[in-house]
């Protein structure tokens, strides 16, 4: 069942923030910033790719859950990659709990 349009709109709305909040809070100069709120680095990426990949699904009802899937992964990849760009972290673990993520969600929607 499709959403209304205006529901959509909202949705689409906070996906763009989540995906913007997301990078902020990647590439700042937050690193260790999770760890106040008792999650691992690991655990924080899982979360977030999760909720992405839930906001994904729900604003693009008609594309397939694999495409979507994909897309996070590229994201996750990108933002690694970014990392090691600007002085932080890259780590293959984070990559796989990113890629990882979708593969919890699918079953949900």
């Amino acid at each position: 069942m499709l959403a209304p349009p205006r529901t959509l709109q909202m949705l689409r709305a906070a996906t763009v923030f989540a995906v913007v909040a997301l990078l902020i809070l990647t590439l700042g100069p937050f690193e260790g910033l999770e760890a106040r709120f008792g999650l691992s680095d690991g655990l924080a990426h899982a979360v977030a790719f999760y909720g992405l990949t839930l906001l994904a699904f729900a604003v693009a009802p008609r594309t397939r859950r694999t495409d979507l899937a994909v897309a996070m992964l590229a994201l996750g990849l990108t933002i690694e990659l970014a990392q090691a760009l600007v002085g932080r972290t890259l780590s293959l673990p984070d990559l796989l709990a990113a890629a990882e993520s979708p593969k919890r969600a699918g079953p949900f929607l």
